[in-house]
């Protein structure tokens, strides 16, 4: 029975780490974990962000067809996070209109406006792909549900400016009601994001999306949160050499150059282990 653990053991080590530039988790203590906070500030963030950023890249290159859902989820997720700040400068209790408050309106709007002159403009060139008869239509779908999710946000924030600094603002929507919204919009479509990849790879893309760059984009990334990336690197590292190396080795017929990039996360990921991980 031992032999057998030993074996099982070295195949899930090999697995996870072909190469041998690799760090084996397995053989590092919890304490060995550690970036100072200056370290994640000025060195981890930017990587992971230039890593997210080349996920979409990659993403592109691979599937062409894709680029509109990725611009579209570029802007509601700006629009999202504006969002999120009209919830902490616009407290519903205040009954004055404070300078922050309204300098976040007038952002949030902007970015309302650019959010939806995108979608309904891909609404208006939408074509059918001939052989993807069933994700455009899926995409179609996608759409169909932003629009109305869009009107409602469009009424909540009509009525929470209207009736903002007045007698009846305790009635009124409030900013958390929108970024409620908003957030639903953006899960909605991050679950079809990958919608237009051709099928016979379209797993492993999902699988690095919500296991990989979306964890690092909300867990990480967004909040800042240095400690949940040290608490999760095993996990983050497998999923990501996983991926890496099926792209990488010839395991799927994708020709080299549209995933080259892969290379430059995989060099940028290895460079936040080290410095981790350095002793």
């Amino acid at each position: 029975m031992t032999s057998i653990k030993a074996a099982l053991f070295l195949v899930i080590l090999l697995l996870s780490y072909p190469s041998m530039g690799q760090y084996s988790f397995y053989a590092i203590k919890k304490s060995d974990i550690r970036m100072s906070n200056e370290s994640f500030r000025r060195y981890a963030k930017p990587q992971i962000r230039s890593i997210i950023n080349e996920y979409f890249h990659v993403l592109k290159k691979v599937s062409p067809e894709s680029a509109p859902i990725i611009s579209l989820r570029r802007n509601l997720r700006q629009l999202y996070l504006e969002s999120a700040e009209l919830t902490k400068e616009c407290d519903p209790r205040d009954t004055t209109p404070k300078e922050n408050c309204v300098t976040q309106i007038n952002d949030f709007s902007r970015k309302l406006k650019l959010y939806e002159s995108e979608l309904y403009s891909q609404i208006e060139d939408f074509k059918i792909l001939p052989k993807r008869i069933n994700d455009s239509l899926i995409y179609k779908n996608l759409m169909d549900e932003l629009v109305l999710s869009n009107s409602k946000v469009n009424s909540h924030f009509d009525e929470f400016k209207m009736l903002r600094a007045t007698d009846f603002q305790r009635y009124s929507s409030s900013p958390s009601q929108i970024e409620g919204l908003l957030y639903n919009s953006l899960e909605l479509l991050d679950l079809k994001i990958n919608i237009l990849i051709p099928f016979k790879y379209r797993v492993e893309f999902d699988n690095v999306w919500s296991a990989y760059i979306k964890v690092l984009e909300q867990r990480v990334l967004t909040p800042s949160d240095k400690e949940y990336l040290l608490a999760h690197l095993e996990r983050l590292n497998i999923d990501w050499n996983s991926f890496h190396k099926n792209m990488t080795k010839g395991n799927y017929d994708i020709p080299l150059p549209k995933v080259k990039v892969t290379n430059i996360m995989h060099n940028r990921w290895n460079s936040i282990l080290k410095l981790i991980l350095r002793r």
